[in-house]
C-alpha cells in the first residue's frame, strides 16, 4: 500500500499542481499568459537540449573547414 501511495504522489500530485498552477496564471490575465509562453519557451528549450545535445567545437569547425 506505501509503495502506490508514494508512486501516486510522484506522479499524480506534479500533474494536479502543474494544472492549478496553470489555471491560476491563466486567470490572472494578459501577465500570467506571458508568463505561462515564458514558462513553455523555457521547457521547449530544456527539452530540445537534452533531445539534440551542443556538439564539441572542434567537430564543428574540423567538419566546415575539412
Amino acid at each position: 500500500m506505501g509503495v502506490i501511495a508514494a508512486s501516486l504522489l510522484i506522479l499524480v500530485l506534479p500533474v494536479i499542481l502543474f494544472g492549478l498552477i496553470t489555471y491560476w496564471l491563466w486567470m490572472r490575465g494578459i501577465l500570467g499568459r506571458i508568463c505561462l509562453v515564458g514558462v513553455f519557451m523555457c521547457g521547449a528549450v530544456e527539452a530540445h537540449s537534452i533531445i539534440y545535445p551542443q556538439k564539441n567545437l572542434k567537430e564543428n569547425y574540423a567538419r566546415v573547414i575539412g
